[in-house]
């Protein structure tokens, strides 16, 4: 299409047409109005019973029952308890912008309440069949409106008990191409389980039950206790590492909550809860102060785990900011900021705890009793039984079962390389030239000695090497192990069964992420079963792997393979496995002088002879030109 036909014919900018005289602005119908806030307002069905359940807070309840299915796609139910509406009030609430909440737009600014807009029940009754039922506490009559895809079908009485109910079901029946973008049941269940426990941990006075598939997940007392419905919803994990709960105010903001000291796996966004005025957000200035409270880095996002309460003037912030109003614009972030700081050091003084995180996790000297030390760093005695050589079964020796050798006992000699600051080129061509030569190119070095239990010194004719042992055979092992699944994509590990099994706690998102790679794991040895919302059932591991714990093998999965994405979960996680087989087997191989010469062979002939599967140097190189400067 040319441009003079465009202006010829009356084309606008995206090639769609209009006829000459039209204006190009139009008022898009209603069904489409509603379809598009419905865009903004429901996401995925957790959107859905987000401000379901924030429509029944709003109406004073004390009981919130919460049903659904088939990941809320199917059905997503909510009764509660409160005011409820009379029939003209039902009927109002399904149009757009209708809202008892606000009166002017002055009232914008001293906000209460979680809705306000009055576009949630519109917009999910024009994209799902849609039934509401509701009844005031004072009427003996109540009303019923079934709607589907925006339509009133029908308005009836109906002799419900007071309060109000809503039933979604075939959310999107009528968008076709949002369904499609909906992630897989279980992730979907995961999301609508975080939104349950996230209003379920914000309003401790208020039962909650949960149903999924007529199956009750959750039935939580209105205890009114923080805490207690902390341990109600997360478990054993949580309460055996709960820090004491802290109240205090700093000038006009009063903050409430407390930390866990639980081991770096919670560590991170899906174990932190944020609440401004008992409202669900997030907001970076929370987390500055959280991170300038503690030893970590800006680069470093894995804070731990935590529940904070903010309250404060409604004057003070604008929560109109968001669609979904989950983000809000405070008028002075900075003095959030520096009251989340002064109330976190305040918590971690009046407990006596000491966070240190990144690799070296949690750790609690001073109050053993209540918190086990977790993930804290090595002492120099747990170092030297961490480090201890681990004497192998006659058949573990790998230097007695050569693994990957192309070639035998044709030694040439080896280029000049720094082995220090080896480049990746250069480490290509010498792998380009075994590859075509089809031989192991061994280096010529001549072994001096054995020093501690660990490293092999050698001389070449550049100078003195070092050879990290333990990290020798990590990378032998790991090749063997990828060789084994080059030549079968499953490598199907022996599994070890468990007596009893173990059981671990995991938030829904996890749960999801976890049950739909079930069938990669037990491939690999580690078999699972989903035991409850958010706990998981480990039955067998890796045989072999009984260095390290279920939880530990489970953990390290779960913490670092999410990272890969989707598409790359299945090999990682393969991976994952096999550097910790190699990991293990590297520890309990023994050490001895008179294998370094067939050690060194089977090194060379793996891909990557200078560097182990985990990053760490094999080989480092002491020029004799540095001794030389050195000495000087």
């Amino acid at each position: 299409m040319d441009k003079e036909m465009v202006k010829s014919e009356g084309y606008g900018r995206d090639g769609v047409g209009y006829k000459k005289g039209e204006g190009r602005i139009r008022l898009l119908p209603d069904e489409v109005a509603s379809q598009v806030a419905a865009g903004e307002v429901v996401e995925r069905p957790a959107s859905v019973l987000k401000e379901l359940i924030e429509n029944s807070l709003d109406a004073e309840a004390r009981r919130i029952d919460v049903e659904f299915a088939y990941g809320g796609v199917g059905l997503i139910f909510v009764r509660d308890d409160g005011v409820g509406m009379n029939r003209d009030d039902a009927l109002l609430s399904l149009e757009r912008h209708a809202t008892s909440k606000i009166r002017c737009a002055e009232d914008l600014f001293r906000i209460s309440t979680y809705g306000f807009r009055g576009e949630a029940l519109p917009s999910i009754a024009s994209v799902s069949k849609f039934r509401l039922v509701t009844r005031p506490r004072d009427e003996s009559l109540g009303t019923a409106i079934s709607v589907e895809g925006g339509k009133i079908l029908s308005v009836q009485d109906s002799g419900e008990a007071p309060g109000t109910s809503v039933e979604v079901r075939s959310l999107f029946f009528n968008i076709p191409a949002r369904r499609k973008f909906l992630r897989s049941e279980l992730t979907e269940t995961g999301h609508l389980l975080h939104c349950f426990q996230t209003f379920a941990l914000a309003h401790p006075s208020v039962g909650f039950t949960l149903r999924k598939d007529n199956r009750i997940l959750y039935q939580l007392a209105s205890s009114g206790d923080l805490t207690t419905r902390v341990f109600d919803l997360f478990g054993e994990d949580w309460k055996s590492a709960l820090l004491p709960f802290l109240e205090i105010q700093i000038r006009s903001i009063r903050i409430r909550g407390m930390f866990s000291a639980l081991p770096p796996r919670y560590y991170g966004r899906s174990y932190q809860y944020f609440f401004l005025n008992n409202r669900p957000i997030t907001d970076p200035a929370i987390l500055r102060g959280i991170r300038s409270a503690l030893p970590v880095s800006e680069n470093d996002n894995r804070l731990p785990a935590c529940i904070l309460f903010l309250e404060m003037s409604p004057e003070k912030f604008d929560c109109n900011v968001h669609p979904a109003k989950r983000e809000v614009r405070f008028r002075s972030p900075d003095e959030v900021e520096a009251a989340v700081e002064e109330f976190v050091r305040e918590s971690l003084n009046q407990t006596k705890l000491s966070f240190v995180l990144g690799s070296a996790g949690i750790s609690a000297p001073t109050a053993a009793e209540k918190i086990a030390t977790i993930g804290s760093p090595l002492t120099g005695e747990q170092k030297e039984e961490k480090d201890r050589v681990i004497e192998p079964s006659a058949d573990s020796n790998i230097l007695d079962k050569p693994v990957i050798l192309i070639g035998t006992g044709d030694f040439e000699h080896q280029p000049k390389l720094q082995l220090d600051t080896i480049s990746r080129d250069e480490q290509d061509s010498v792998e380009k030239e075994k590859k075509e030569n089809g031989k192991v190119k061994v280096p010529e070095f001549r072994f001096l000695s054995m020093l501690g239990d660990r490293y092999f010194l050698w001389q070449s004719e550049e100078g003195l090497v070092l050879m990290d042992v333990r990290n020798a055979y990590e990378r032998i092992y790991y090749d063997r192990f990828c060789l084994l699944n080059k030549k079968d994509q499953k490598i199907h590990l022996p599994s070890q069964y468990l007596l009893p099994p173990v059981n671990m706690n995991f938030t829904p998102r996890e749960i999801a992420w976890i049950v739909e790679n079930s069938e990669l794991f037990a491939e690999l040895g580690l078999r699972i079963e989903q035991f409850g919302p958010t706990n998981i059932k480990i039955e067998a591991v890796p045989a072999g792997l009984d260095d390290l714990s279920p939880e530990e093998i489970l953990n390290n999965l779960c913490t670092r393979a999410k990272s890969a994405g989707k598409a790359g979960a299945r090999r990682f996680i393969r991976d994952e496995l096999m550097l910790a087989l190699a990991r293990m087997h590297a520890s309990r191989s023994k050490i001895s002088a008179a294998d370094a010469p067939n050690l060194l062979e089977t090194l060379f002939a793996c891909e990557l002879p200078y560097v182990s599967p985990s990053g760490k140097p094999i080989l480092l190189l002491q020029s004799w030109r540095e001794l030389d400067r050195k000495f000087a």
